[in-house]
């Protein structure tokens, strides 16, 4: 046999006798399957997007204000006498509380003075009338004489001609005419300054009396008692103290009603108020129409307050008016909202009342509409992760029309009836195929949000 191997004519017999057998080894062997989990080895939970109807919702953030905050200052200056013994920074008092009493004196003798200038103007007034009167009279008595002077000297110059009456005596006639005739003339200017003098005393008077009013109305403001029911939100004066005309006395804030001033984006503010209508919204002609005209068409929007860390403080609110122009640093639109204080029935534990200077968050929502609602944590650089019908990953960059809390509200129209990978996917490889699994509890919560407005 081994003779037979070395021989040179059998090594090419031998060399396709090897090939026939590894052939026949190929051919036997059964054919190798491919499993689809060999094939896609990435795995991502997914959602199926439907419309759900929603209110769409915009947030901005503001500051709690009093709707009114008053600083009251003295009206007079004079020596501080009582201070109200509850006059203290954060003290609620009611309307009509006395406060502040300043030291009156001063302003008494004054009006004691001014009492009695009218008393003797009006004195003097009163004789000048009588002046008059008698003035009158007196005229009245000289023409009459005169009459008689004149028809006297008439009669005593003809007398002259007939030569039965001396020139003395004549001329002694006409001295007594030219007399009386200078008393009338007396008389007459005299009468006619009077008018100008009763004038005169009668602005004295009118003086006086303006004098005696200015002092009452001293006196009172010597006594400062608040307007409204407050909070004192700053004392600046002490018991004894001398104030001048001007000085600041304290604050006092209105705590019934608080206002919060929200700022929200130009871009976002336009879109929640379109869902109210569908025409455009011109927000420079919304800032400059009036205060009637953003009311009645932001009457649809809903307000909720909320404290930012502590959601479960909530706080209903009403939208009262727009600003009247632009932040300008921020180019924000501040919306003035305002939430009515009621004292009487806040809990402090979930509904404390608003107090200057709380920093919230306000939520406005628009009219509920149907979107497709994502959770935000499926967005990656404002591209959304796809599923095609052979699950291989497609990316779609798709802005959402809101984001609010943890989701975002796209346009049905965009996405509907589509996979969405919602689990983390690395690496995310467009075209890439996958291994999909429904994430049940995320689609059904989803489900939940899209049937109610919220």
């Amino acid at each position: 046999m081994q003779k037979i191997l070395t021989r040179k004519t059998m090594l090419p017999l031998l060399a396709i006798l090897g090939a026939a057998a590894a052939m026949l080894i190929v051919k036997t062997q059964p054919e190798l399957a491919h499993s689809d989990a060999e094939k896609k080895t990435f795995l991502a939970e997914t959602i199926s997007t439907q419309p759900g109807r929603i209110k769409p919702e915009i947030v901005g953030f503001g500051t709690v204000e009093p709707d009114i905050q008053l600083p009251v200052k003295a009206e007079v200056g004079s020596k501080i006498t009582y201070l109200h013994p509850n006059l203290k920074k954060g003290a609620l008092l009611p309307a009509g509380t006395l406060l502040v009493k300043l030291d009156n004196k001063d302003f008494q003798l004054a009006l004691k003075q001014a009492t009695a200038d009218v008393l003797v103007n009006q004195q003097n007034y009163q004789q000048l009338l009588l002046t008059i009167e008698n003035t009158k009279l007196d005229l009245q008595l000289a023409e009459q004489k005169r009459s008689v002077v004149e028809n006297e000297f008439q009669r005593k110059l003809g007398l002259h001609k007939q030569g039965s009456v001396s020139q003395s005596e004549l001329d002694a006639q006409q001295q007594a005419l030219l007399q009386i005739q200078q008393e009338v003339q007396n008389l007459t200017g005299y009468l006619t300054t009077l008018p100008a003098e009763l004038e005169v005393l009668k602005a004295r008077i009118e003086i006086a009396e303006a004098t005696v009013e200015q002092a009452q109305r001293n006196i009172e403001r010597t006594e400062v008692s608040l307007p409204f029911t407050s909070r004192i939100s700053a004392v600046y004066v002490e018991e004894n103290q001398f104030i001048g005309s001007g000085s600041a006395l304290f604050e006092a804030s209105s705590f019934d009603k608080m206002l919060i001033n929200a700022q929200f984006s130009v871009k976002d503010f336009r879109r929640i108020v379109a869902t109210l209508d569908t025409q455009k919204v011109n927000i420079q002609q919304l800032l400059t129409s009036g205060a009637s005209s953003p009311q009645k068409l932001l009457s649809g929007l809903s307000v909720i307050i909320e404290h930012p860390t502590e959601q479960n403080l909530k706080w209903p609110a009403k939208v009262e008016r727009i600003a009247d122009n632009l932040d300008p640093q921020t180019r924000t639109v501040g919306v003035i909202v305002s939430v009515l204080n009621n004292y009487a029935k806040f809990d402090p534990r979930t509904k404390p009342p608003l107090v200057k200077g709380m920093y919230l968050s306000v939520r406005l929502q628009g009219k509920a509409s149907d979107y497709v609602l994502i959770p935000r944590s499926a967005i990656k650089a404002d591209t959304l992760y796809l599923v095609d019908n052979q699950d291989h990953l497609r990316k779609q960059q798709l802005l959402p029309l809101f984001t609010q809390r943890d989701i975002a509200l796209y346009n049905p129209d965009d996405i509907t009836h589509q996979k969405v990978v919602v689990s983390e996917l690395f690496p995310a490889v467009e075209g890439m195929a996958l291994l999909t699994q429904t994430a049940v509890d995320l689609e059904q919560q989803l489900r939940e949000m899209g049937e109610q407005t919220l």
